[in-house]
């Protein structure tokens, strides 16, 4: 339990809020299963659920899903060599479903998956009420603006969502797709890693 968590339940002059971060846990459930039975786009995926902790500070929205294994590791991996508090974050997909093609590859979402899967998002940012976002990748990027952007336009940019500060970075899967092409990717790497960071220092009340 966080420090947020903890003085919420024993003393919040809210009781509204105290009243949040006691159903916390019952909606991560409830957005799970809704996720996990959800026909919306009419496609027999396997999901991706959310998970994390409930009442965390920072919200992560990371690329749509996938079952590659290298990919949750090396964001792992990226989460180990940054100074963010990993008991104190909350991750969801921008698209839950692992999209295939039917030779097996994973492909893009299409912007009906896109728009669907909005709802599930917008559900763990109201329940989870972070304190800091960090949008990753095109796919979060492209959920939350009217307009189809360029990842590499609006990396390393600090905006503000339904009044919460959001730091835009690149995915786990920006990398690899730079590495497949054979690009430089230190930079990227470094940005992610600083993004979150960020997003750690901005809850210790420090400076971005």
């Amino acid at each position: 339990m966080n420090d947020r968590t903890f003085k919420s339940i024993i003393g919040s002059d809210n009781p509204l809020e105290t009243a949040r971060v006691m159903l916390a846990p019952y909606n991560q459930k409830k957005v799970n299963d809704l996720i996990s039975t959800c026909t919306l786009c009419n496609n027999n995926c396997k999901k991706q659920l959310t998970y994390g902790n409930s009442n965390a500070n920072i919200l992560i929205i990371s690329d749509y899903a996938t079952d590659i294994p290298e990919y949750d590791e090396y964001f792992k991996y990226l989460l180990d060599n940054s100074d963010i508090d990993q008991n104190d974050i909350y991750v969801v997909n921008a698209v839950n479903c692992i999209c295939k093609r039917s030779d097996g590859q994973e492909r893009i979402p299409t912007f009906k998956e896109l728009s669907n899967c909005k709802r599930y998002s917008e559900f763990v940012i109201d329940f989870v009420k972070p304190r800091v976002i960090i949008s990753m990748g095109a796919t979060a990027l492209n959920q939350f603006t009217p307009d189809n952007v360029n990842i590499l336009e609006n990396t390393d940019k600090n905006t503000c969502y339904k009044g919460i500060h959001t730091i835009i970075t690149y995915s786990i899967r920006d990398i690899f797709n730079f590495e497949k092409y054979d690009e430089p990717t230190d930079d990227k790497i470094d940005n992610i890693i600083q993004s979150f960071n960020k997003a750690q220092q901005f809850i210790n009340n420090r400076r971005w």
